[in-house]
């Protein structure tokens, strides 16, 4: 093969690789996660949302000031670059994928996709709050391939009583730095899918029976408890 045809290739391949990394090492689930947001119906964004709602009844996740869509979109512009450059890429087809949608919607798969573009970095369970409203629809990736004991445990979870999930939440008793740290390990373990998936189990039954700290305390005992 002549030298410029060699050369030929090697850009094509590298503009090939570059393509498949341009959102990060998650990128086929990022894009498929935002082509299939496009696809949801009117009940299922409604599904997503009260979720959402329920997911933050025990986790509090956005309590304070929460982003707008225009300051969100003004960071991804920024050339100061205060988020990462694939999740400023990933954002600005998602924003573009949603512009028909309110900000409510958009601001819940903004969360959703930047967890997905982090996902390697993320605890599990952090990684689950952000991702929980879509679980149901958009399912993740490996999500199906668990050991028989982690779904055995999963399939216990919408059985557990409203007295049950109290006495998993009072038998909590570690530190809340500990806690951060066990689930940091965790994000490093060859396990992490079976514990995203208990996590995810975990926020769709328990915000429904327990919430506030009581809640949250109870599905970090799960979430710990399903660990292989």
């Amino acid at each position: 093969m002549a030298p410029a045809s060699q050369g030929l290739l090697g850009r094509i391949q590298r503009a090939n690789d570059d393509a498949s990394h341009r959102f990060g090492p998650h990128t086929a689930e990022v894009e498929a996660f935002i082509a299939a947001t496009s696809q949801l119906t009117p009940w299922q964004w409604r599904q997503v949302l009260a979720i959402r709602r329920l997911v933050a009844s025990v986790s509090k996740e956005g309590a304070g000031p929460a982003d707008s869509t225009r300051s969100i979109q003004a960071a991804i512009r920024s050339s100061e670059r205060r988020i990462s450059e694939p999740i400023a890429r990933a954002g600005e087809v998602l924003f573009d994928t949603l512009a028909k949608r309110n900000e409510e919607k958009q601001i819940a798969a903004w969360q959703a996709m930047t967890a997905l573009v982090m996902r390697s970095q993320l605890p599990a369970l952090k990684f689950a709050v952000h991702y929980a409203p879509f679980s149901g629809f958009i399912p993740l990736a490996g999500s199906d391939v668990l050991d028989p004991r982690t779904r055995r445990f999963i399939a216990t979870l919408p059985g557990l009583t409203k007295e049950q999930l109290a006495i998993l939440a009072r038998s909590w008793r570690i530190e809340p730095g500990v806690s951060r740290a066990l689930l940091q390990a965790v994000a490093k373990n060859r396990h992490v899918k079976s514990e995203e998936t208990v996590a995810l189990a975990a926020l769709a039954v328990i915000p429904n029976q327990a919430t506030g700290d009581e809640g949250w305390s109870a599905v970090r005992t799960v979430v710990h408890g399903g660990h292989p």
